[in-house]
């Protein structure tokens, strides 16, 4: 799920009933519906910015809007790829955070922190052409107090906002990890933060999802206005 849905949101990949990962392997076979709702192979151009990616296999689309791009494999659809700009911090209590930087550094200086989450130390990475970004890990802390009446799990955190008239709040539950990569796009006026959000269960879980999603990010092209 993702800031479709109001409150604390889970961001889940599966495991089976025995507790092992299931398989990230492509499938052949199409969920019903998928006609209308999947996309690809080929060149996808979202809404978000206008940027491309190349999917090398059918994927669910979760949606393709100014303010999210949303991508599902079919063999588990539960997992996601989410795609934002113009994303801002929020409390727990799904309010705005003022003055942290609209950059990659200072996202994930906030995010480190909060302490209701655990983050990992920021990693740099590339994405697309060699566009510089960083790439951590987060989880709702030990410590969290619930204040979610619906939250699945002991404790859901919502750390971040979408700025109107889109103004959803968007987090975890402590029964799910995160990993997000971080990229400084445009220039001058147009500086932002191409915030792209990869969900799973588990550690394990995202580790086998992570060979999928590197191919995605490795395909994404920007216009020439979000060029770095």
């Amino acid at each position: 799920m993702s800031l479709r849905t109001l409150g604390c949101m889970a961001l889940t990949i599966l495991t089976v009933a025995c507790g092992a990962p299931r398989s990230t392997a492509s499938v052949t076979s199409e969920p019903p519906g998928c006609a209308a709702n999947c996309i690809g192979p080929g060149k996808i151009v979202s809404a978000v910015g206008g940027f491309t990616l190349t999917l090398t296999e059918k994927w669910l689309n979760g949606g393709n809007t100014t303010q999210e791009f949303a991508i599902s494999p079919l063999d588990i659809p539960d997992d996601e790829i989410l795609f934002w700009l113009d994303v801002s911090p929020s409390t727990n209590r799904d309010e705005p955070v003022t003055g942290v930087p609209n950059t990659p550094k200072g996202l994930y200086d906030w995010l480190a922190a909060n302490r209701n989450l655990t983050v990992s130390t920021a990693q740099p990475v590339a994405i697309g052409d060699g566009i510089p970004a960083i790439a951590l890990d987060l989880r709702v802390s030990d410590t969290t107090v619930n204040l979610d009446p619906n939250c699945p799990g002991r404790a859901c955190v919502d750390f971040l906002w979408h700025t109107p008239p889109w103004s959803a709040p968007f987090g975890i539950s402590d029964t799910e990890r995160l990993r997000l990569y971080l990229a400084q796009v445009g220039r001058g006026a147009k500086a932002n933060t191409l915030v792209i959000a990869v969900s799973a269960v588990d550690d394990r879980e995202l580790t086998a999802f992570a060979p999928r999603v590197l191919s995605v990010l490795a395909s994404i092209r920007l216009p020439d206005d979000l060029r770095p």
